[in-house]
């Protein structure tokens, strides 16, 4: 599910992602700020082009002026930001936390907009369910028709002695 994330937990998950203390795909484009984008984008180039955690912040400075020509003193402003939060697994909790409580908001006010129409639609909270558990970029079940699609036409019938009835 994708939240707007609280300016500190926005640098606090770029600062982990940059040490190597969780993933860059715990996060989405979608949940940051411009200048965090900016940051997360930094941060993603450097580890495609093989660079090893922990990432300094001259290294994403440098990043970010060549790929998005970013303002230098207002960057490393927001860079030096960083220095105070200290990170480690429990930020992956508090995101979790956070995007829970999102959810938890958006069921109420659907089921408080179903209450007002009088009508009952469990597909709606379904979905929203499903966005929280996937985070909204898959169906969290598939049928095994679709999986098994392709290699399923491919499949022969089974060649050996016939067997009479």
């Amino acid at each position: 599910m994708k939240i707007k994330l609280a300016g500190d937990l926005e640098k606090a998950l770029l600062r982990a992602i940059a040490e190597g203390v969780c993933p860059p795909d715990i996060v989405s484009v979608e949940e940051l700020s411009k200048l965090a984008k900016q940051v997360y984008e930094s941060v993603c180039y450097l580890f495609k082009h093989h660079a090893r955690a922990p990432l300094t912040p001259t290294a994403i400075l440098l990043t970010a002026q060549s790929l998005f020509g970013v303002d230098k003193e207002q960057f490393k402003v927001y860079l030096k930001s960083f220095a105070g939060l200290g990170v480690g697994d429990e930020v992956v909790s508090i995101l979790k936390a956070a995007r829970e409580k999102t959810l938890l908001v958006r069921l109420i006010n659907e089921a408080g907009t179903q209450l007002a129409k009088g009508v009952l639609d469990v597909g709606e909270i379904s979905k929203l369910v499903e966005k929280n558990i996937t985070g909204g970029s898959k169906p969290a079940a598939m049928s095994l028709s679709v999986v098994l699609q392709e290699p399923w036409r491919r499949w022969r019938r089974p060649a050996g002695p016939i067997v009479p009835r």
